[in-house]
């Protein structure tokens, strides 16, 4: 079934990313037909600050799963140096439990429970028996290091543990 939403979810961007394609050169043409050029500023976006609100969120190792999944959406890079081995707490939904495959080691998926939710924070747990009791929907807080974003889909802390 999460294959299903990918899926749909590829669709869907290649539909938007061909209709804004179309849109750009409606928008690159004046009056006279011919194309114009678009000054370099014109397409740069604006940093955004951080807040004091941010700041503190990350010193204090406590923020929300939609939080963190919206800036890995923004700017991976960004976010991964701003949180590369800090220790964070997470709170959001269970996505999903299981066990990886290459690594053999169980962990809980925690995200938005939002129904387009491209981003999973992974939780690798040092001890398989934290996820007795646990099931999918259920609102939970993982804490640990921050460890990588796969580059696809997953941010992944580890170690990790259940609780904050």
């Amino acid at each position: 079934m999460k294959y299903l939403k990918y899926l749909f979810l590829t669709g869907l961007i290649v539909s938007v990313l061909a209709c804004s394609a179309s849109t750009e050169s409606l928008d690159s043409t004046d009056e006279s037909g011919l194309g114009k050029e678009k000054s370099e500023t014109e397409n740069v976006a604006a940093p955004v600050p951080t807040t004091s609100t941010q700041v503190s969120q990350v010193s204090a190792g406590i923020i929300e799963a939609s939080e963190i999944i919206s800036e890995f959406d923004n700017n991976a890079v960004s976010a991964s140096t701003k949180y590369m081995d800090k220790d964070i707490s997470v709170t959001g939904v269970i996505s999903d439990i299981g066990i990886d495959t290459w690594t053999e080691k169980t962990y809980v998926s925690v995200g938005t429970d939002e129904l387009f939710d491209m981003y999973e924070i992974r939780c690798i747990l040092d001890k398989p028996s934290e996820v007795t009791g646990l099931g999918k929907g259920s609102s939970i807080t993982v804490s640990g290091t921050f460890h990588e974003y796969d580059g696809f889909m997953y941010i992944d802390i580890k170690p990790c543990s259940i609780g904050g």
